[in-house]
Protein backbone atom coordinates (compact mmCIF):
# COMPACT_ATOMS: atom_id res chain seq x y z
CA UNK A 1 0.00 0.00 0.00
CA UNK A 2 1.73 3.38 -0.95
CA UNK A 3 1.90 6.29 1.26
CA UNK A 4 -0.49 8.08 0.13
CA UNK A 5 -3.13 5.41 0.37
CA UNK A 6 -2.48 4.67 3.71
CA UNK A 7 -2.61 8.07 4.78
CA UNK A 8 -6.30 8.25 2.74
CA UNK A 9 -6.72 4.69 4.53
CA UNK A 10 -6.20 6.52 8.13
CA UNK A 11 -8.79 9.15 7.01
CA UNK A 12 -11.34 6.86 6.05
CA UNK A 13 -10.82 4.96 8.89
CA UNK A 14 -11.79 7.92 11.65
CA UNK A 15 -14.41 8.59 9.37
CA UNK A 16 -15.92 5.35 9.94
CA UNK A 17 -15.13 3.81 6.28
CA UNK A 18 -13.28 0.90 5.72
CA UNK A 19 -9.62 0.81 4.24
CA UNK A 20 -10.86 -0.77 0.98
CA UNK A 21 -12.51 2.75 0.07
CA UNK A 22 -9.13 4.23 -0.05
CA UNK A 23 -8.78 2.10 -3.26
CA UNK A 24 -11.72 3.74 -5.13
CA UNK A 25 -9.90 6.99 -5.40
CA UNK A 26 -8.54 7.63 -8.76
CA UNK A 27 -5.97 10.23 -7.95
CA UNK A 28 -3.51 10.81 -5.90
CA UNK A 29 -2.62 14.06 -3.72
CA UNK A 30 -2.07 17.17 -6.30
CA UNK A 31 -2.41 14.72 -10.04
CA UNK A 32 -4.98 15.35 -12.22
CA UNK A 33 -8.11 13.77 -12.31
CA UNK A 34 -9.91 12.09 -15.43
CA UNK A 35 -12.85 10.48 -15.02
CA UNK A 36 -15.29 9.77 -17.79
CA UNK A 37 -18.50 7.61 -17.48
CA UNK A 38 -18.91 4.73 -20.45
CA UNK A 39 -20.92 5.42 -23.25
CA UNK A 40 -24.74 5.55 -22.12
CA UNK A 41 -23.86 6.29 -18.89
CA UNK A 42 -23.92 9.44 -16.48
CA UNK A 43 -22.40 10.86 -13.58
CA UNK A 44 -23.97 9.15 -10.51
CA UNK A 45 -21.46 8.81 -7.40
CA UNK A 46 -18.93 11.33 -6.10
CA UNK A 47 -16.89 11.10 -3.24
CA UNK A 48 -13.42 12.49 -2.11
CA UNK A 49 -11.65 13.13 1.21
CA UNK A 50 -9.39 16.46 1.64
CA UNK A 51 -5.76 16.82 3.44
CA UNK A 52 -4.72 19.89 5.11
CA UNK A 53 -0.96 18.88 4.56
CA UNK A 54 -1.51 18.84 0.28
CA UNK A 55 -4.71 21.34 0.37
CA UNK A 56 -6.21 18.83 -2.13
CA UNK A 57 -8.78 16.03 -2.55
CA UNK A 58 -8.26 12.61 -3.57
CA UNK A 59 -11.48 11.45 -5.73
CA UNK A 60 -13.90 8.81 -6.67
CA UNK A 61 -16.75 8.69 -9.58
CA UNK A 62 -19.78 6.41 -10.62
CA UNK A 63 -21.73 5.88 -13.03
CA UNK A 64 -24.97 4.75 -13.76
CA UNK A 65 -27.20 4.20 -17.33
CA UNK A 66 -29.20 6.63 -18.22
CA UNK A 67 -32.10 4.70 -19.42
CA UNK A 68 -32.91 1.03 -19.73
CA UNK A 69 -33.82 1.54 -23.63
CA UNK A 70 -33.11 4.98 -24.41
CA UNK A 71 -29.00 6.30 -25.25
CA UNK A 72 -27.49 9.74 -24.51
CA UNK A 73 -26.01 11.15 -27.36
CA UNK A 74 -23.24 13.35 -28.30
CA UNK A 75 -20.66 13.95 -25.77
CA UNK A 76 -18.64 17.06 -24.83
CA UNK A 77 -16.00 18.76 -22.41
CA UNK A 78 -16.13 22.24 -21.14
CA UNK A 79 -13.42 23.79 -23.53
CA UNK A 80 -11.63 25.56 -20.60
CA UNK A 81 -12.01 25.23 -16.96
CA UNK A 82 -15.07 25.97 -15.43
CA UNK A 83 -13.36 27.78 -12.51
CA UNK A 84 -10.30 30.26 -11.68
CA UNK A 85 -8.21 29.32 -8.62
CA UNK A 86 -9.89 30.25 -5.65
CA UNK A 87 -12.51 31.48 -6.96
CA UNK A 88 -16.59 30.38 -6.74
CA UNK A 89 -17.81 27.85 -9.59
CA UNK A 90 -21.45 27.20 -10.79
CA UNK A 91 -21.43 24.83 -14.30
CA UNK A 92 -24.56 23.56 -16.26
CA UNK A 93 -24.83 21.20 -18.86
CA UNK A 94 -26.47 22.82 -21.99
CA UNK A 95 -29.92 22.15 -22.68
CA UNK A 96 -30.88 18.49 -22.70
CA UNK A 97 -27.63 17.22 -21.45
CA UNK A 98 -26.34 14.99 -18.15
CA UNK A 99 -22.48 15.75 -16.25
CA UNK A 100 -20.51 11.93 -17.56
CA UNK A 101 -17.44 13.45 -16.76
CA UNK A 102 -14.61 15.30 -14.82
CA UNK A 103 -11.53 16.33 -15.28
CA UNK A 104 -9.30 18.63 -12.57
CA UNK A 105 -5.69 20.04 -12.31
CA UNK A 106 -4.21 20.79 -8.77
CA UNK A 107 -2.02 23.64 -8.02
CA UNK A 108 -0.45 23.34 -4.29
CA UNK A 109 0.74 26.86 -4.05
CA UNK A 110 -3.11 27.94 -4.83
CA UNK A 111 -4.49 25.24 -2.56
CA UNK A 112 -7.33 24.51 -5.27
CA UNK A 113 -8.64 22.60 -8.59
CA UNK A 114 -9.55 23.80 -11.94
CA UNK A 115 -12.39 21.83 -13.12
CA UNK A 116 -13.76 20.64 -16.26
CA UNK A 117 -17.16 18.97 -17.38
CA UNK A 118 -18.39 16.24 -19.92
CA UNK A 119 -21.72 16.80 -20.44
CA UNK A 120 -23.96 14.27 -22.78
CA UNK A 121 -26.74 15.01 -24.65
CA UNK A 122 -30.39 13.21 -24.27
CA UNK A 123 -33.92 13.62 -26.25
CA UNK A 124 -37.03 12.14 -25.36
CA UNK A 125 -37.22 13.27 -21.87
CA UNK A 126 -38.20 16.58 -20.16
CA UNK A 127 -36.32 18.09 -17.06
CA UNK A 128 -39.70 18.34 -14.36
CA UNK A 129 -38.16 20.04 -11.39
CA UNK A 130 -34.80 21.07 -10.83
CA UNK A 131 -32.72 22.11 -7.71
CA UNK A 132 -29.40 22.56 -5.64
CA UNK A 133 -28.48 19.92 -3.63
CA UNK A 134 -27.81 21.03 0.27
CA UNK A 135 -23.82 21.32 0.53
CA UNK A 136 -22.45 17.56 -0.32
CA UNK A 137 -19.32 18.31 2.29
CA UNK A 138 -17.97 20.58 4.63
CA UNK A 139 -14.64 22.40 4.58
CA UNK A 140 -11.99 20.24 4.84
CA UNK A 141 -14.75 17.23 5.14
CA UNK A 142 -15.67 13.93 3.64
CA UNK A 143 -17.87 14.19 0.45
CA UNK A 144 -20.14 11.99 -0.34
CA UNK A 145 -23.05 11.98 -3.06
CA UNK A 146 -24.79 8.94 -4.84
CA UNK A 147 -27.66 10.23 -7.07
CA UNK A 148 -31.10 9.25 -6.08
CA UNK A 149 -32.73 7.03 -8.38
CA UNK A 150 -35.05 8.30 -11.20
CA UNK A 151 -33.13 12.16 -11.26
CA UNK A 152 -30.44 13.46 -12.85
CA UNK A 153 -27.40 15.44 -12.57
CA UNK A 154 -26.70 18.33 -14.90
CA UNK A 155 -24.51 20.84 -12.81
CA UNK A 156 -22.74 21.60 -9.83
CA UNK A 157 -21.24 24.74 -7.91
CA UNK A 158 -18.68 25.09 -5.17
CA UNK A 159 -17.38 27.90 -2.62
CA UNK A 160 -13.28 28.30 -2.20
CA UNK A 161 -12.78 29.61 1.38
CA UNK A 162 -9.31 31.07 1.82
CA UNK A 163 -7.37 30.01 5.27
CA UNK A 164 -8.91 26.46 4.71
CA UNK A 165 -7.91 25.85 1.22
CA UNK A 166 -10.64 23.86 0.26
CA UNK A 167 -14.19 23.51 -1.80
CA UNK A 168 -17.86 22.86 -0.71
CA UNK A 169 -19.86 21.39 -3.51
CA UNK A 170 -23.50 21.35 -4.51
CA UNK A 171 -25.04 19.21 -7.60
CA UNK A 172 -28.01 20.69 -9.78
CA UNK A 173 -30.30 17.61 -9.90
CA UNK A 174 -33.23 16.98 -11.68
CA UNK A 175 -36.53 14.81 -11.90
CA UNK A 176 -36.85 14.00 -16.20
CA UNK A 177 -39.48 11.91 -17.65
CA UNK A 178 -40.10 10.49 -20.60
CA UNK A 179 -42.33 12.75 -23.54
Amino acid sequence: MTWWRLTASLALLTLGLGVADAELFINNWLEDVNFQCPPNQMLSKMDSIHNDDYEDRLWSFGCTPFSSVDQLGECRWTMDYVNDWRMYSEYRCPLKAVLAGVRSTANKSHGDRRMKFRCCKFSGYILTHCQWSDYLNRYDGLLTFTLPSNVLAIGIKSNFKEGVEDRIFKMLICNYQKV
